[in-house]
């Protein structure tokens, strides 16, 4: 997992994704839309009168509905990615338990299904925190803006000189989404004594086979094992971007049994 600020991002435009849940952006670019998203769901726009005045229909347009009222996280695009990862990604959306997305949305987190890092990210040749040395926001899937509020899935991954569709935008968002999950309790849902015990337990026991495969998981602690096994729990396990998930046995029975009792 890796994070943009909301400073590199000013001024792209966002699409609507309008899939089922209501929401529009008018084309309005990321200043315009987080300047609403950070208003009061309720709250009129100044100079406007009725709950049904036009400023306030405005609001409730780029909300597309009051965020007690959202069942789910919303989903905008940038960048001109297809229509179909577009969809792709409002429908991974929906593979997470109800009252898992109504969580999320209750917090103002969203989804931005984008094209490339560089079609909307000015800072694109800069290497991600925490990154290996060489990589760039080009060759990232996926990752969060604004302390995980916003996730970001791009349709293209650059590898070498080319650029190669993602094989995962399901697992991708359900992952990004589970980071923001994981932060909306005290402590993260993946400092759980069950899970941080778990995870160690199966680290220990994993043959120096499925190591390489897993490696990236490891390094990223529990946090990034705890993203990992959700987009395994609801996700398509073909698109699992190790290949060995499937091995965290204890991790994944800790982490169901941790989500079945939240919120």
């Amino acid at each position: 997992m890796f994070f943009l600020t909301e400073r590199s991002v000013r001024g792209i435009s966002l699409g609507s994704a309008d899939l089922g849940s209501g929401q529009t952006t008018g084309g309005r670019t990321w200043d315009e839309l987080e300047s609403h998203l950070r208003a009061p769901a309720r709250a009129a726009l100044p100079g406007s009168g009725a709950k049904g005045s036009p400023a306030n229909k405005a609001l409730r347009s780029i909300h597309g509905a009051p965020r007690a009222e959202l069942a789910s996280p919303q989903v905008f695009s940038a960048g001109n990615p297809s229509p179909a990862h577009v969809q792709a990604v409002a429908q991974a959306v929906q593979l997470l338990p109800a009252r898992l997305r109504k969580a999320l949305a209750g917090r103002g987190v969203r989804a931005i299904a984008s094209r490339r890092s560089q079609d909307y990210f000015e800072r694109w040749k800069e290497k991600p925190a925490g990154a290996p040395e060489g990589m760039t926001w080009n060759q990232m899937l996926g990752g969060s803006i604004q302390d995980e509020r916003t996730i970001f899935v791009n349709e293209l991954q650059a590898v070498g000189a080319h650029w190669v569709p993602s094989r995962s935008p399901t697992w991708t968002t359900i992952h990004e989404l589970a980071h923001s999950l994981d932060r909306l309790s005290e402590p993260p849902l993946s400092q759980k004594e069950a899970f941080v015990n778990a995870f160690k337990e199966d680290v220990s026991r994993l043959p120096w086979t499925a190591r390489h495969g897993l490696e990236s998981v490891i390094s990223g602690g529990t946090e990034e094992a705890f993203a990992q096994i959700v987009a395994f729990l609801y996700g398509p396990k073909e698109q699992d971007t190790t290949g060995a998930t499937r091995l965290l046995k204890r991790s994944i029975l800790a982490a169901r049994a941790i989500l079945e009792s939240f919120p």
